[in-house]
């Protein structure tokens, strides 16, 4: 963090952060403003726009938000993980 991503169009946008094994097969961007969202998931990205409470380092809160997005990552998903509900 912070990422660079290149959209569809060429153009070239600074995205908070990305994660490459968890929201998608493809991973998830992190931006926190509604503009770069909408960019992103018109050039067929998944997006989590991440609010106020994301500012500070919350080990609950980013295990919580992780489980919910899912693991995608090759491999064994992390012990850390709260098990998803069926």
């Amino acid at each position: 963090a912070p990422a660079t991503v290149i959209l569809q169009t060429g153009e070239a946008i600074e995205i908070e952060g990305f994660l490459s094994d968890f929201g998608s097969i493809n991973g998830a961007y992190l931006v926190s403003n509604e503009t770069k969202r909408h960019l992103l998931r018109d050039s067929g990205m998944w997006v989590s726009q991440l609010f106020e409470s994301y500012q500070f380092f919350s080990a609950d809160l980013w295990i919580e938000t992780l489980s919910d997005w899912g693991w995608f990552g090759p491999g064994n998903r992390p012990d850390w993980l709260v098990p998803t509900k069926q």
